[in-house]
């Protein structure tokens, strides 16, 4: 069936999106191919499965990815994508392959992010476990569907797979899943987390060389920290960043990331508070992104313009600094809008 697949795919159609929708995110209970969303319909994407439970079908998942990319390559895209900035002209040949997986199954956390709705039913106990205040301890276990898809070869060593959540250092199949995958040989993991929590799984990859970790530090100062966080965490996410970055393998591999929340934390003196921070303690990159409301509630051009001019002020800084940085999704967003005005 696989060869069959890739005989098909040489894409006739000249525009695609800029992922070729060769990835996978399994997060609550939907199966998709992005977890961006379209910016145009109020952050939609498109889902190749609702209600999923964690029994998953190859056959049937092959299938449903084949209808797309079959109607993609005539130009039909799914309704989700319509509009999205991500659709763009190609001029290469498409293929089965699937390039990145992630795993963002699990919704609970043990910080209460500001920009984020994870923790809303979420209760950290004393022990530091997070228990649903709705009922629900987890998600599905991931690691069969892991070793399905290894053995299917839909995962393999060249695949990169990710990590987010919610929290997925205090998710209870995290360090068994990410241990599987190291232990099969996967070349990069990219990880999501807010450290508070020290992983030791995490720290093996990083001395492999093989996970790359972002950390949304999101503030210069503890009093800022405390606002966008939710939570008193500004002192532990540094002693525990300063542990990961001594056993890296290379220190590029951790991200600090900066999310804008309007009226909150979009200060130039907060952001050039936090870079000064981060190179202090020896974070060689920077991420700069924006709360996610900002786009789901609509544009707002005074607003949109303001972000324009942090994500200007932010690249300044960086390069002042000679830290490596890069703007994420949502601040992009605004940079095009404001350069299409």
């Amino acid at each position: 069936m696989i060869q069959l697949l890739r005989r098909m795919f040489k894409n006739k159609n000249n525009r695609n999106c800029q992922f070729k929708y060769k990835q996978l995110y399994f997060f609550g209970q939907n199966v998709a191919f992005c977890s961006n969303g379209n910016p145009s319909q109020q952050r939609k994407y498109p889902i190749i499965y609702k209600n999923f439970n964690g029994n998953i079908d190859i056959k049937d998942l092959l299938k449903k990815i084949e209808k797309v990319r079959k109607n993609v390559r005539k130009g039909i895209f799914p309704a989700e994508c319509e509009g999205c900035h991500l659709i763009k002209e190609v001029d290469e040949a498409d293929s089965l392959k699937i390039d990145f997986i992630q795993f963002s199954d699990y919704c609970l956390c043990n910080s209460r992010c500001i920009y984020c709705n994870s923790w809303r039913t979420s209760i950290v106990q004393e022990d530091g476990r997070v228990k649903s205040s709705v009922g629900i301890s987890d998600s599905y276990n991931i690691i069969p569907i892991i070793n399905i898809l290894i053995s299917k070869k839909l995962i393999t060593q060249n695949t990169a797979i990710g990590f987010a959540g919610g929290e997925p250092t205090v998710y209870q199949y995290f360090e068994d899943a990410l241990k599987l995958l190291l232990d099969f040989g996967i070349k990069q993991i990219k990880i999501y987390s807010n450290v508070i929590r020290y992983s030791e799984q995490i720290a093996r990859g990083l001395n492999m060389g093989v996970v790359d970790l972002t950390v949304s530090v999101d503030a210069g100062t503890k009093e800022i920290h405390k606002k966008v966080k939710g939570v008193e965490s500004y002192e532990l996410i540094y002693e525990n960043l300063k542990r990961y970055l001594q056993i890296a393998k290379n220190k590029s591999q951790i991200v600090s990331k900066y999310v804008i929340v309007p009226e909150i934390n979009d200060l130039e003196s907060e952001i050039e508070k936090w870079i000064l921070k981060s190179k202090e303690i020896g974070v060689k990159k920077l991420e700069i992104n924006l709360d996610d409301r900002v786009i789901e509630n609509g544009y707002n051009s005074e607003l949109m313009y303001k972000i324009n001019t942090l994500n200007n002020y932010f690249v300044n800084k960086s390069k002042e600094n000679n830290i490596d940085y890069d703007i994420c999704a949502n601040c992009l967003f605004a940079r095009d809008y404001c350069e299409n005005k």
